[in-house]
């Protein structure tokens, strides 16, 4: 059993049993938990020296605040009895799996690994930011490869191999370079060239790290592989990266194949830098896109990302407008991301729908099953307790002693998430910004600081990810039952025409235009009254009642104009001395006064 010295603690420390072997080096287990030992075949000068000023020189650990180790960095030399340095103590990576075992299907389905494209995604922009950060540091990779980097359960990586970065020595300039490279991941301006005389730039790194990046997102498939529609035969990989020829060039050369991904499905910022990195790069070098732009962009295409309502395991871009492996599967008979199909419910309950930000609504549905729509605003996983919390605002922000609305997920709750739907904790961390929809039991989770409404996931089809206009639809279509009580009153009830106070805000984004009577208009404030219905008679006018003829009665009136005409015609014959004359005219004067009594009746004078 050998027995080596840590050259900074002066500890003994014991190889234990050998786990891996190469060409320049051994790797053992040590009896130092949580580290290892590389041990090479013949130490040389300019190793040693290399090894020193990488441990003088650590990069910083992006990963810290998670607890992971992004690299296993050499942290110690070791010494043999003669104290010649022939190695170096490293972290060991724990629970990793080379990165070929994830993003290859036939790997992944051997090793049963349950991985979505999600998860691919989230690997992807971690791996850059490790990257970013290694470059920030002034190290160039060199030679990056699957090989190289091991993913864990929780798409967090580790880059292993450091000893072989180029490095250089920030206090006399001395370059120690990188001397291996890997066919299918070394830029063409390299090709071919002696890498132990050349120093290379992160620009060199932009090129491999855009391969890496396509073969995650794109189903293991290298970019430079496609049918070859030129003369002869086809031309091999290093003679097409030469030439710039992949499956999106501006040639058609290498043509797409009915397996070939097409590169639609990922977000147009995410498109760009694999034009700009593989068309525009292979021009000049300098185009190819930073660490800090593919950042930019996974970030922006991994929160556009969405889950299929029809497969568990499918998630897909919103930008791309479906899923494109549901249409893989039924016309390829190929399903590289395999789940179980939704079933469709046996039984519809109907909830109300509520905005995540309505506070002081959400606390009066205490004891209900209720839909909230919102916008995450704020992860956090408690690690000690294992509990996730998604909050959907400022946590201080309070309205009347509560604050925001929250979703709490227990450890029960994950391993539900995890098993159905393979999501983890970073991928349920990269949810800020998203909407989500989520359908459970409203409760009140009660502190001495504030109170809390709440819904506890339990299985995962309570929540899902949906679009800001599905969201902003979602609530528009239940303006009036959020903001106004239904109340029916007669007319003779209404009286002074009443304004109640809204029970709701505006939600999802101000502008949102809500749903009101075109009666009412909005206030100053612009809080959206409710619509008041008012009496159809108008008020202080009155008006007398309609009689019909039927229950008309003749009275006293008509009887009196009679006397007078008889008196009248009577006068008129003793004056003319004629008998006749009085007849005549008694029957004219009586025909008068009746067409006479009709009229006055018409009028309603009687």
């Amino acid at each position: 059993m050998t027995v080596l010295t840590c050259a900074i603690t002066g500890k003994s420390i014991t190889l234990l049993k050998e786990i891996a072997n190469s060409g320049e080096a051994k790797v053992w287990r040590t009896n130092q938990n949580g580290y290892l030992a590389k041990i090479y075949h013949s130490s040389t000068p300019e190793r040693v020296q290399k090894l020193a000023v990488m441990i003088a020189n650590p990069p910083t650990e992006p990963n810290s605040h998670l607890h992971h180790v992004s690299f296993a960095w050499p942290k110690s030399a070791l010494k043999n009895g003669q104290g010649d340095c022939v190695g170096f103590l490293m972290p060991e990576i724990k629970d990793g799996k080379e990165l070929l075992d994830v993003y290859n299907p036939r790997r992944r389905q051997a090793l049963k690994l349950q991985i979505d494209w999600r998860f691919l995604h989230t690997t992807a922009l971690n791996i850059v930011s490790i990257i970013e950060a290694l470059h920030a540091a002034g190290y160039v990779l060199g030679d990056i490869k699957p090989q190289n980097i091991l993913v864990n359960n929780r798409a967090l990586p580790s880059i292993i191999d450091t000893d072989s970065f180029q490095v250089k020595n920030p206090k006399n300039g001395k370059v120690y370079h990188c001397l291996v490279g890997s066919e299918g991941y070394t830029p063409p301006e390299l090709i071919g060239k002696d890498f132990d005389r050349i120093e290379q730039t992160e620009v060199h790194d932009r090129f491999r790290l855009g391969v890496i990046i396509y073969q995650l997102l794109f189903g293991g498939n290298n970019p430079f592989h496609g049918e070859w529609t030129g003369a002869g035969e086809t031309p091999d990989i290093n003679e097409l990266i030469c030439q710039g020829l992949w499956v999106n060039g501006s040639t058609n050369l290498i043509a797409a194949v009915a397996r070939t991904i097409p590169l639609e499905i990922v977000h147009p910022e995410v498109q760009q830098c694999f034009l700009r990195c593989f068309n525009d790069g292979h021009k000049n070098p300098n185009f190819r896109p930073t660490a800090r732009k593919w950042l930019e962009a996974l970030k922006v295409g991994n929160d556009r990302l969405t889950i299929c309502g029809r497969v568990d395991n499918h998630y897909y871009s919103r930008t791309y407008g479906k899923c494109y492996w549901c249409d893989r599967s039924t016309n390829l008979g190929i399903d590289i991301f395999p789940g179980v199909v939704k079933a469709k419910p046996s039984v519809v309950v109907e909830s109300t729908i509520f905005a995540a930000t309505n506070t002081l609504e959400l606390v009066k549905q205490e004891g209900k099953i209720i839909t909230v729509v919102g916008k995450v605003v704020i992860t956090r996983h408690l690690s000690s307790a294992n509990i996730f919390f998604i909050n959907f605002g400022n946590v201080s922000s309070l309205v009347n002693g509560y604050s925001p609305f929250a979703i709490v997920i227990f450890s029960e709750g994950l391993k539900n998430l995890s098993n159905s739907r393979s999501l983890t904790i970073t991928q349920l961390s990269n949810w800020v910004g998203s909407y989500i929809k989520i359908t459970g039991t409203l409760e009140i989770h009660q502190k001495s600081s504030c109170n809390t409404p709440q819904i506890i996931l339990k299985d995962s089809n309570q929540i899902s990810l949906i679009s800001q206009v599905e969201a902003n639809n979602l609530i528009a279509g239940n303006t009036n039952t959020n903001t106004s009580a239904t109340v029916k009153q007669t007319q003779s009830q209404v009286t002074q025409p009443a304004v109640s106070k809204p029970k709701n805000q505006p939600v999802i984004t101000p502008s949102t235009p809500t749903t009101i009577s075109s009666s009412v208009q909005p206030t100053q404030s612009k809080v959206y009254q409710p619509a008041v219905s008012t009496p159809q008679t108008m008020p202080g006018i009155t008006q007398k009642p309609k009689t019909t003829a039927s229950s008309f009665t003749f009275g006293w009136g008509l009887p009196v104009y009679i006397i007078v005409a008889v008196l009248f015609a009577f006068a008129i014959g003793v004056s003319s001395g004629s008998f006749a004359a009085f007849l005549w005219m008694l029957m004219l004067l009586t025909i008068i006064f009746i067409l006479m009594a009709k009229k006055l009746i018409a009028n309603k004078h009687f």
